[in-house]
């Protein structure tokens, strides 16, 4: 089974508004349960990724749209840079 991982990277200020990237990453195999947590390499032993959804599409059966809980950055540089270091681990931006 085709599992797809979405995770939002965002900055919120008044400032500069929302700032925010998604990236995904996907994997063959069992999909996870709603609160299961994600281990990645992408993401900081200090940043507990947990399973928030999971959707499963009936024009896409064979796979699983699973959002994990979003990850804050502390400044609009930030976000880039996080989106761009995920790369490194096998995500790829969604836009």
């Amino acid at each position: 089974m085709r599992v797809k991982l979405y995770r939002n990277i965002f900055f919120h200020s008044a400032e500069t508004g929302l700032i925010a990237k998604e990236v995904v990453k996907e994997y063959d195999g069992v999909p996870p349960i709603k609160g299961a947590v994600l281990e990645d390499s992408a993401w900081h032993r200090n940043d507990e990724v947990l399973v928030d959804s999971i959707l499963i599409n009936t024009d896409e059966p064979d796979c699983y749209h699973v959002d994990l809980t979003p990850k804050e950055a502390d400044s609009a540089e930030r976000v880039k840079s996080y989106a761009e270091m995920t790369e490194l681990h096998g995500w790829k931006p969604l836009y």
